[in-house]
């Protein structure tokens, strides 16, 4: 399965989760755009870029995920780490385990990926932070 697969059904999968809770959604046109995804909750419309990870680790009970975008140019891939001008939330999506996560970006600006315990447990690599994936449910995040 390419790249541009995984990203669709995480997609799709987080446009469902945005629809089964009653979430107003927009498409932004084209492929070019930072957001993937308006979504309306918290009061306000939300630019929301999806991150889609394939495989779970069933041992350690934990996946990893990049927060970049890649654009290749002559061979060469310029990795873009997002800003908070940008975008207003991370929704990560892990297809094996269906783990669907809300991250605002004031928290996660900047970075390159993140490593998501199930349940949350210490990390002693200095590129993944320590975080408690429950504080990132949609239904935790989205205020009614």
């Amino acid at each position: 399965m390419n790249s541009k697969r995984i990203g669709n059904i995480g997609e799709a999968a987080i446009l469902n989760k945005f629809v089964e809770l009653q979430i107003p959604v927009y498409i932004p046109f084209g492929d070019n755009e930072k957001a993937d995804l308006i979504a309306e909750f918290n009061g306000k419309l939300n630019k929301i870029q999806v991150k889609t990870s394939l495989a779970f680790d069933d041992v350690a009970k934990q996946f990893v995920v990049s927060l970049t975008s890649t654009n290749r140019i002559k061979g060469k891939a310029d990795y873009h780490k997002y800003i908070k001008e940008e975008i207003d939330y991370f929704a990560v999506y892990n297809i094996q385990s269906k783990i669907a996560l809300l991250l605002p970006i004031c928290k996660f600006e900047n970075r390159k990926g993140l490593k998501i315990s199930v349940p949350c447990k210490r990390c002693t690599r200095n590129q993944f932070e320590l975080f408690n994936y429950e504080d990132y449910t949609f239904e935790k995040i989205i205020k009614y």
